[in-house]
């Protein structure tokens, strides 16, 4: 069990964000769909598994992930699933090809074990008669995932490119960076969040309590 900080509000934060920004990136490639088919010449039917490999991935780990952090720790699978999650939305913007953008995808997907791993945390920082609290902040953040079309919907609206049409006239549709710079966006933040989680456990270690798990 982890010892309990004297702030616990400050994990919890740490852990609703991550919350937040990992149904960020699910949902607001959505919008993205018609662009990625131009731009990876491809199809609806294969697009779509954009979305459906990264919930696939994190329903097939999400269970294991919760066995490893019985055994090494929380806080350990915490960092290690985030890590996964950041690389997965780094390398995104950058590939070419959708097959190893739906690769990518699955490593993204790790991060849906986020949610029960932030579970346990809480409740071994939270009081019992404050758990409730914790648990329903966190479950809470799920409403996150509806910021998702909407900023995904404002970075179309800037990236896009004048195309001819039959008719001899012109119209606007998305260009080849509107996606790329959602998953850039996803980028910044993990990495942001990652730090955040570095100095926090600087301070665990200065206040001299454990932080090995």
């Amino acid at each position: 069990m982890l010892k309990p900080p004297k702030s616990p509000m400050g994990p919890l934060v740490v852990m609703g964000l991550n919350i937040i920004l990992v149904l960020y990136v699910h949902t607001s490639l959505a919008p993205a769909f018609p662009e990625m088919v131009e731009f990876f010449d491809s199809d609806y039917s294969v697009i779509s598994w954009v979305l459906t490999a990264y919930m696939v991935s994190g329903a097939a780990v999400t269970i294991v992930i919760g066995r490893l952090a019985d055994m090494y720790g929380p806080k350990k699978m915490l960092l290690l699933v985030f890590m996964c999650y950041t690389v997965g939305v780094v390398l995104a913007p950058f590939t070419q090809e959708i097959y190893v953008l739906l690769a990518l995808r699955a490593l993204q997907g790790v991060a849906v074990a986020v949610v029960p791993i932030a579970t346990r945390i809480a409740r071994d920082i939270f009081p019992p008669e404050k758990f409730p609290m914790a648990q329903g902040t966190i479950l809470s953040m799920y409403q996150g995932g509806a910021i998702g079309p909407v900023i995904a919907g404002v970075f179309i609206s800037l990236y896009v490119a004048e195309v001819p049409t039959d008719d001899g006239g012109t119209t606007t549709v998305p260009n080849d960076m509107a996606f790329s710079v959602i998953f850039l966006v996803g980028a910044i933040c993990s990495l942001l969040i990652i730090a955040f989680m570095a100095i926090m456990r600087r301070r665990a270690l200065k206040m001299g309590m454990p932080a090995n798990k």
